[in-house]
Parts: structure tokens; sequence; C-alpha cells
């Protein structure tokens, strides 16, 4: 089988340094486009109050906000391994139980049905218990390697009142700092070929430029949807370029208290609302009495609380610390000596959000038109 060629666009597929991009533009790569949001970082959709809540967001203050990773998601990673497992256990038990019948009624009852149950499986289980435990030897890989990787990693710093990036390139400890305002940042839309299939692929990408600007440090991130993209990049840029109201919060660290407090809720909404089997309408999947069973069932299947004690685990493998001369470096500043933002982004953002208002007035007129049309029939 052929490898897989790599489908994430690098800053020489982009023409980063050759080319440089302007927010809003999209742009032909080798292996498909990309859309951008900065240099010039500018809003990708109508700035709204509201602080929403991130999981790559570990800490934020009025000077700095750290982009990293926590242990969030860490319970769901234990479930979706677990879930394989039990998967592969329980098809093969089914398995087994069936052909025992089968066995047993080919052979006339001479024996009990547990001897037949024995025998069906007789010869199959060295070979299905090795797959069983190289399986989990490699879901029990994923799992430990993900939590010390990310402990051997320093998280992205944002300053503020600087505006400034601080990084740490892979496998290095010396921080590069670099202006806010020249930091691209894209989502990009990539094919590739496995040699016999075309596979599309979405990603969110950073390009952080180094302090001779002769090259970029690249972070890409996997997505599902445009979407995500977005609310990855509007995580910084809000907090970067909006007021306290529209900052990001970190995410609770998950715990074991996490489950409870998610059953709770649970129950509390059940408790509440209309009792019906099923519901499709959006919010109301705590309501229904099939979406209980299938927390119970979903839950007890992946070893009940489990994953949340390893991400509690987890938890004490933070990532690395900032060195002296970064804490130095996020110490607050008086205002006067904030850096401001240049003349050139509060002009095209000023036009951008004019163009949001503008847009939200005409969608909000023609709905407004269509309920009156409605109601004069």
């Amino acid at each position: 089988m052929r490898r897989k060629k790599t489908t994430v666009p690098d800053s020489g597929s982009l023409e980063l340094k050759e080319r440089p991009p302007r927010a809003g533009e999209v742009r032909k790569h080798l292996w498909g486009e990309a859309m951008f949001f900065s240099p010039q970082p500018m809003p990708s959709w109508a700035p709204k109050a509201g602080r929403m809540a991130a999981g790559e967001v570990m800490a934020v203050n009025e000077t700095y906000m750290d982009i990293g990773q926590s242990n969030y998601g860490k319970a769901f990673q234990v479930q979706l391994g677990i879930g394989m497992l039990m998967g592969v256990f329980w098809v093969f038990f089914l398995v087994q139980v069936l052909d025992g019948f089968l066995l047993e009624h080919r052979d006339g009852y001479d024996h009990s049905y547990y001897y037949y149950f024995l025998q069906s499986g007789e010869g199959t289980y060295a070979t299905l218990g090795s797959i069983f435990l190289i399986l989990a030897g490699i879901i029990l890989y994923a799992i430990l390697y993900t939590t010390f990787r990310k402990s051997r990693q320093r998280p992205l710093r944002l300053n503020r009142q600087r505006r400034e990036v601080c990084f740490f390139p892979k496998g290095s400890d010396e921080p590069v700092i670099c202006p806010w305002e020249e930091v691209v940042a894209w989502t990009a839309l990539s094919t590739g070929s496995t040699g016999t299939n075309l596979i599309k692929s979405l990603t969110f990408g950073m390009a952080l430029p180094y302090a001779n600007g002769e090259k970029y440090w690249l972070l890409h991130q996997k997505v599902s949807l445009v979407n995500q993209a977005q609310e990855a990049w509007e995580t910084m840029r809000r907090y970067m370029d909006e007021g306290p109201e529209c900052w990001p919060r970190p995410m609770p660290p998950e715990t074991r208290a996490t489950f409870d407090a998610e059953r709770r809720k649970r129950h509390e909404m059940y408790r509440r609302g209309e009792k019906s089997w099923f519901r499709s309408r959006r919010g109301d999947i705590g309501y229904s009495r099939l979406s209980m069973v299938w927390f119970y069932f979903y839950n007890l299947f992946c070893f009940w609380k489990f994953p949340y004690w390893v991400a509690e685990w987890d938890q004490k493998y933070s990532m690395k610390p900032m060195p002296a001369s970064i804490d130095a470096w996020s110490a607050p500043l008086p205002e006067e000596q904030w850096t401001k933002p240049s003349p050139e982004l509060l002009k095209e953002k000023a036009e951008l959000e004019q163009f949001y208002r503008e847009e939200r007035g005409t969608i909000h007129d023609f709905y407004r038109q269509r309920h009156a049309d409605g109601m004069a029939v």
C-alpha cells in the first residue's frame, strides 16, 4: 500500500514570503486552497459579546493568555479506547455464543451448551487474544504518549499589552517573540491521495515569524468544519483585539466531579422536562428517556468514572512552565506603555465591522418582512 501523501500546506506552498497574504484572501496552494484570517488580524464573523469557554485556553488575565493543552478531552480519549476494546470483545463473545448454539444443534445436543461454547472458540483463542492485547497496547501507548508529550511542551503565550506572541520551536527551550499583527493564520481545504482514493481534509494553520523574518514556525490543527477553525482563531483574536467582555475563559479541568456534575444536570433536565421516549429538538437531549438510557449504557460500557480518573492523573503532568525571562516579559505594564493597534488594522477592522452591521441589518429586515407578510396572510 502506498503511503498517504501529506495534505498539510506549508509556508512554501502558500508563498507567505514571496506574496504576503491579506486577511480575507483566498489563495490556491498545491493541494487545495486556503482562506486567510491574518496578518492584520481580522474578525472572521460578526463580533458578539459574551465569553466562550475554550479547552485550549490554559490561563487568561489582563496581561497574557496561554494557549496549550490541558486535560480537557482526555476522558473522551480513554472512553474511545475502552469502547473499541469492549466492542471487539463483545463482537467475539456474541459470535461465539451463536456458534455454540449452531454446534449444539448439529451435534444433536449430546453435550451441555457450555461444552459447545468452548468448542466454538477452540483454535482461535490465542489469535484473538493476541489481537486484543496488541490493540490494548496501541491504545495505552496513545494515552500515555499524548500525556507525556504534553508535559515536554510549553504553551503559546499571547501578550495583550505588548501585542506580541511568544513561542518555543519544537525541541528548543529558547523563546521566540514576534509581533501579533504579523502572525499569519488560515484555514485550508486540502486533498491528498492514498494511491487509490482521494481524501479531503480541513486544517487550521498558523505561521509565526522568527525574529530575522526569513522563516516561519508552523502550527497545524485538523478540524472537521470551517467553524472550528474560526472558533480557534477567534479565541486568540478576541483576547488581543476586543474588550474583557469578549475574552475566552479556560475550560475547567476534567475530574470525577465533572462526571457527577453532568449526571446531576441531566437528572435535573429530565425531572423538569416533558417526559418522552425520544425528542429530536436541539437542547432536549436530557429530556428523553432514550437519551438517559444511552447516557448510562455508554458510561457503564466505558467503565463508569475510570476515564475521568485517568483525566485527573493526566492533569498532574501539565505543560512545562515558562522560563524566568518570559515571566518578566509577561509582567503588567503601565497603560501608557501598552502597544497600540496599527492605524491600518483599526481602519480595516472598522470597515469590516460596518459591513457586518449592514449585513445583519439586511438579514433582520428580510425576516421582519417575511414575518409581516405571514401575518398579513
